[in-house]
């Protein structure tokens, strides 16, 4: 009998191989927290969200739960584990969908997607979004990051971030900055900023002084085009495009 060590969320979750006389399942557990947004309101309400998922064979969930708590409101629902389908692929990632149930008998849809960013031996890291819907048209999106075992884990995925470059910003008077703006990554995370403006645009380093130094130096990004760099090492980093030089932006590694 073999047994599967879970580092979640800096709780160790030890997971037994269930095995018979016939058959063996492997049961892989992934645990996370995040947020969950109320979308249905003229002000919508943020939650703290947690979700557990169970799933044996990478096809079958043996059980789940999800909860929603804002300072109003607490959301506690188990997954309905025979209705539920989800699909764990070669590359880490994976999609379910399926009822759950509230304490309160209240029946609500769900599916959650997750794309893994990172891999350290037999555990992983993924980003998870998904939605939750009710029969009275109550709609909630879903946010986690999720920790757990890979049943993939010999594919190396690295930390990735985006920096959209948006329609307009190339105009002064407009309010178009970078989207998002002063994000903060992990170091080793590969940022990479896209072109969605329809002109022309750079992405160039600067130092405290605002002069443009040799770090990360793209050439002339085209509508479409994408720039990715490393960044290995935690620190304050400024950019701009030399095109537009009133648009600038800061990333913070830690």
């Amino acid at each position: 009998m073999n047994k599967v060590i879970l580092f979640v969320m800096g709780v160790v979750t030890i997971t037994i191989l269930v095995s018979t006389p016939s058959f063996a399942l492997d049961t892989y557990e992934l645990r996370g927290s995040g947020i969950s947004l109320d979308s249905n309101r003229n002000n919508p309400i943020l939650y703290k969200s947690s979700l557990k998922l169970e799933f044996t064979n990478l096809s079958e969930v043996s059980k789940g739960s999800l909860i929603l708590k804002s300072q109003q409101n607490t959301i506690a629902a188990r997954m309905i584990s025979d209705d539920w389908n989800i699909s764990y692929n070669a590359d880490g990632s994976f999609v379910g969908s399926g009822p759950v149930r509230t304490l309160q008998n209240t029946y609500y849809d769900m599916t959650i997607k997750g794309e893994r960013k990172y891999v350290a031996n037999n555990w992983s890291m993924w980003e998870a979004v998904g939605e939750l819907k009710g029969a009275n048209q109550e709609k909630y999106s879903l946010r986690f990051i999720v920790t757990g075992d890979d049943r993939f884990s010999s594919t190396s995925h690295k930390l990735t971030s985006t920096i959209v470059i948006p329609t307009g910003n190339a105009y002064q008077q407009e309010s178009s900055s970078y989207i998002p703006e002063k994000p903060t990554v992990f170091r080793g995370t590969i940022v990479s900023w896209l072109n969605h403006d329809s002109v022309v645009h750079t992405v160039q380093s600067q130092d405290g002084k605002g002069n443009v130094i040799s770090v990360f130096n793209s050439n002339v990004l085209q509508p479409g085009d994408k720039f990715s760099y490393e960044f290995a090492d935690p620190g304050i980093y400024h950019y701009l495009c030399t095109l537009h030089p009133w648009r600038t932006g800061i990333i913070t590694v830690v």
